[in-house]
């Protein structure tokens, strides 16, 4: 029983002093740039200097930017903004980066529905809303999902 307590105390402390079991937070820099873009040339500066980053929250900074893209001026970027919201969600599991992937998902419902595909539409239109109330659930308190939420909301 000794033994077990030692070898616990001697994990615990193997993770603290490592850093392992501990989550860099978010830079609000990053965050900041990433969310606010919205032309192609500000969005290819901000994805080349994001791609070098050292950062846990690279892929979730490159996904805001790709997302930005597809919704506003580029939408051939949606496959990338689905693709780094959905690793950052994996990587973090944060609720921003989940409901940026429900955004994007709702970006690849209004595709389908401009490519005459009411069904794949309607069908993604739903995963993309049930994927935003799932992070508005997570963290009820974070303004930033919030104000997504309601930026689809108006526009749906």
């Amino acid at each position: 029983m000794k033994r077990l307590i030692i070898l616990i105390i001697l994990m615990i402390l193997a993770i603290f002093l490592t850093g392992e079991g501990t989550q860099k937070a978010i830079s609000k820099g990053y965050l900041k740039e990433a969310m606010d873009c919205s032309s192609l040339e500000a969005g290819k500066k901000l994805i080349a200097k994001y791609e070098k980053l050292k950062d846990p929250y690279k892929k979730l900074y490159l996904g805001i930017v790709y997302h930005n893209l597809s919704a506003g001026c580029c939408p051939q970027y949606i496959n990338q903004a689905l693709n780094f919201t959905r690793l950052a969600f994996e990587d973090t599991a944060n609720p921003l980066a989940l409901a940026y992937l429900g955004s994007s998902t709702t970006i690849l419902a209004g595709k389908y529905f401009n490519e005459g595909n009411m069904g794949l539409a309607l069908e993604e239109l739903q995963a993309g809303i049930e994927k935003i109330d799932s992070a508005i659930a997570k963290d009820p308190e974070n303004i930033d999902i919030r104000i997504l939420r309601m930026s689809h909301s108006m526009i749906i």
